[in-house]
């Protein structure tokens, strides 16, 4: 028995069998259609992942192998219109979505997209998009990261979705993934073109909106500064190389907010121009650290500590809280990117029936130049969900029809 992590690889052209055992290889998971008939007869029934992986039932597939095997889209397709398929087929997915890589079955309606708008997604506005970067920020001390305030789920599930989460979060037995999990919000949006600040692909927002926290994130910057440790360096030092920490007037820069060590106080307002850490040499150098042109904040955090090769540093955090501005670059799910314009008075808005005002306005000639069907889709099947308030699946290749998703809202 080979390990279930091994690929081999028979190739007739060349008259050799590969095996290919090294690290870093992509495998993914596949049905095997000789062995399903033994999930029948498995006494459990709960079935694990792993359990299926041992009785053979799913197999890890590598690139090198898959060039050998049939494989079908689903399970429909292992039977034809009489029961029977033409293609004998050797494996089967488990889901037509996991053609696609997680970033890009994490999109509703993918196969409705154009594709380069689906690999803008995946690649460029995912890794882009702010969001919640770790689930433990509070402890971290980053270079750089922004942390969006309410991320928020979508209001669709896809099957790639379901499996970020874990059962019992929110006292439910369904896998529910955490909102801290995803980037973004969910805007109320119309499409309709408003006093021509939205040609092409720039949005225009309701100012009352962003006033009550849409979209509103904190930048987090940290300034870090080696400290020599006097009682183990036994080398003698000149003048200019020993450097202390201390309140040391600056001529680079203001010092009203640091302590006597140099260092600024937790919660101290910081503005361009000031000293965020101030040292001096013995010599009288200045080698205070001041201040970025455009960076101002609030102190966050004070940190002393060591790395593993004992040099010891100070880091002090800076956070800025950020709303949108004129400038500002959003994209939806769908690639769909856009600039913020204009920012609209809630009463210049135009509104339902019902009084409800939309967050943001979009040209409707933004969709059939850039191909996204699939956004109208998720604008009608999410407010169909808003609705009714049922969970409804947007699973790429196996989601409801358009007559389906129209019906919801008549």
């Amino acid at each position: 028995m080979f390990p279930i992590l091994v690929e081999i690889k028979r190739d007739q052209n060349q008259r050799e069998v590969r095996i290919l055992s090294d690290a870093g290889r992509i495998l993914r998971p596949l049905l095997v259609v000789s062995n399903l008939l033994k999930i029948k007869g498995s006494k459990s029934d709960h079935k694990s992942f792993k359990s299926l992986l041992d009785n053979g039932v799913i197999e890890l597939i590598g690139p090198e192998e898959e060039e050998d095997f049939k494989t079908a889209w689903s399970v429909q397709y292992l039977f034809g219109k009489e029961g029977k398929s033409s293609v004998k087929y050797t494996h089967c997915e488990l889901d037509m979505s996991y053609l696609l890589g997680l970033s890009c079955s994490l999109v509703p309606f993918a196969n409705h997209d154009h594709a380069r708008r689906v690999l803008y997604q995946s690649q460029k506005h995912s890794s882009q998009a702010i969001g919640y970067s770790t689930t433990n920020p509070n402890i971290r001390v980053d270079a750089l990261s922004h942390q969006l305030f309410y991320p928020q789920r979508p209001l669709f599930q896809t099957m790639a979705s379901d499996c970020l989460g874990k059962p019992g979060y929110l006292g439910q037995s369904k896998v529910l993934p955490k909102s801290e999990f995803y980037n973004g919000q969910n805007a109320i949006v119309a499409v309709n073109v408003h006093l021509g600040y939205n040609q092409e692909d720039s949005l225009v927002m309701n100012r009352a909106s962003l006033q009550r926290g849409m979209f509103r994130s904190e930048h987090i910057r940290s300034y870090k500064a080696e400290i020599e440790n006097k009682e183990s360096s036994d080398k003698r030092k000149k003048p200019e190389d020993i450097v202390n920490f201390g309140k040391i007037q600056s001529k680079i820069g203001r010092v009203d907010s640091l302590d006597e060590d140099g260092f600024p106080f937790v919660g101290a307002n910081l503005q361009s121009g000031d000293i965020i850490i101030g040292r001096c040499a013995d010599s009288g150098t200045d080698h205070s650290i001041k201040l970025k042109h455009t960076e101002r904040g609030y102190v966050q955090k004070v940190v002393l500590s060591s790395n593993d090769e004992g040099k010891n540093f100070a880091t002090v955090s800076l956070r800025q809280v950020r709303s949108p501005v004129l400038g500002d670059k959003f994209s939806s799910m769908h690639g769909q990117k856009g600039v913020l314009g204009f920012l609209e008075s809630q009463e210049n808005f135009p509104f339902t029936k019902q009084g409800i005002v939309p967050d943001i306005v979009i040209n409707p000639h933004a969709f059939p130049s850039r191909q996204t069907p699939g956004q109208l889709l998720e604008a009608a099947l999410g407010k169909g969900i808003a609705c009714v308030g049922s969970l409804r699946n947007a699973t790429p290749f196996s989601t409801s029809s358009v007559e389906a998703i129209t019906n919801q809202l008549h």
